[in-house]
């Protein structure tokens, strides 16, 4: 009987201290910049806003992102301008899903990527015209997308992030969009407590000791 509750309470102890040790955290995030920087300056406040990227996640990878105008008069014309901006390890493919842009004034109000090897710290960028339904009339893109278009980034663990639009100052000449989000908190017993456990099942098995010793 002895061994037996010598074998649990060790159990009970190591386990406690198990139990204590932080979970690593999965942050999964991203960073979309408008003309900021700006790549090409002819376009600062007219119908063509540029677009970068940046996959902010611990581990995860971006598989796809979309950008939805929400705004039924309006469309994307057209894309172009599309490279990667930093690569820093597989390399990093896109593919859009609606490739019929062709500056034909009869466009889409979705933008729709999907990418392979886009790693954390990787960058991509694209240029977007954005036209109203009548043609290709030069208009501040702001007044078309803020603040209703929609952005969503999805990633490799499954999740995505989505958030409209809407920065609190459209005077400026570029803006930042992020999110960041820990898909796994640690919720679990603290170091004290683990060790407290430890110290408890220790002294219950010299007090076992003592009786039947």
């Amino acid at each position: 009987m002895r061994v037996k509750l010598f074998a649990a309470t060790i159990a009970a102890g190591v386990g406690a201290f198990g139990w204590g040790q932080s979970a690593e955290a999965a942050v999964i995030g991203y960073t979309l910049d408008i003309n900021n920087p700006v790549f090409n300056t002819a376009n600062l406040v007219n119908n063509v806003p540029d677009f970068r990227l940046t996959n902010t996640s611990d581990t995860a990878s971006i598989t796809a992102f979309s950008l939805t105008i929400g705004n039924n008069d309006f469309h994307f014309d057209f894309i172009r301008s599309e490279s990667v901006f930093n690569d820093t390890g597989e390399a990093l493919g896109f593919t859009l899903n609606n490739p019929d842009y062709t500056n034909d004034h009869v466009g889409d109000g979705l933008i729709d990527y999907v990418f392979s090897g886009f790693d954390p710290g990787d960058a991509f960028q694209f240029e977007a015209d954005v036209d109203p339904h009548a043609g290709d009339v030069v208009q501040d893109y702001r007044q078309i997308l803020f603040p209703d278009a929609l952005l969503t980034v999805t990633f490799s663990d499954g999740n995505s992030l989505s958030q409209n639009l809407a920065p609190d100052d459209i005077g400026l000449d570029g803006y930042r969009f992020a999110q960041r989000f820990d898909t796994h908190p640690v919720s679990e017993l603290s170091e004290p407590a683990t060790l407290t456990l430890l110290a408890g099942g220790l002294l219950a098995l010299l007090r076992l000791r003592r009786r039947h010793g």
